[in-house]
Order: C-alpha cells, then structure tokens, then sequence
C-alpha cells in the first residue's frame, strides 16, 4: 500500500532540501544532485563529554534513501509529540 510522503523535497541548485510537508520548517540539507551526499567529520565521545574530529566519512543517498530516512523521522517526531 503506498504511503503518503511526509516531506517535500525541493532541488536548490547544488543542494537538495528536505522540508515538513507543506511548511518551510528544514529536516536537512544534501549535496550533490543525485545521488546526494552528507559527510561525518566529527563523533561524540562519552568519556570526554565533547565531539572529536574523525577523518570525513562520505554517505551516499538515493531519492528512497531520503524519503525513507525523512518520514521516519517525522513518524517519530509525531510519536514524541503526543
């Protein structure tokens, strides 16, 4: 059964954002034009209580790779909210 998309995706050039449907509210921002791109350059580190730099990580995404992400993400956000 197909789902109804919780976001809107809108191409901005070099960028792809990813909006709550129908508001202006921003979940993220991707590089690239397909595929897209977001990049770790830093992680948590729980003895030191502070981010540390790690060497960058690269992580492709796809069109269903974001909406798959997204929704759940706004699924969850609803969960807490109630």
């Amino acid at each position: 059964m197909p789902y109804k998309d919780l976001i809107d995706l809108k191409q901005k050039g070099n960028t792809m954002c990813v909006y709550a449907e129908g508001t202006d509210w921003l979940l993220g921002k991707l590089k690239g034009k397909g595929p897209w791109f977001t990049y770790t350059t830093q992680e948590w580190s729980n003895e030191e209580q502070c981010f540390k730099p790690i060497p960058k990580v690269t992580h492709t995404w796809t069109l269903k790779d974001i909406r798959k992400y997204y929704n759940n993400r706004m699924i969850e956000h609803f969960v807490h909210c109630q």
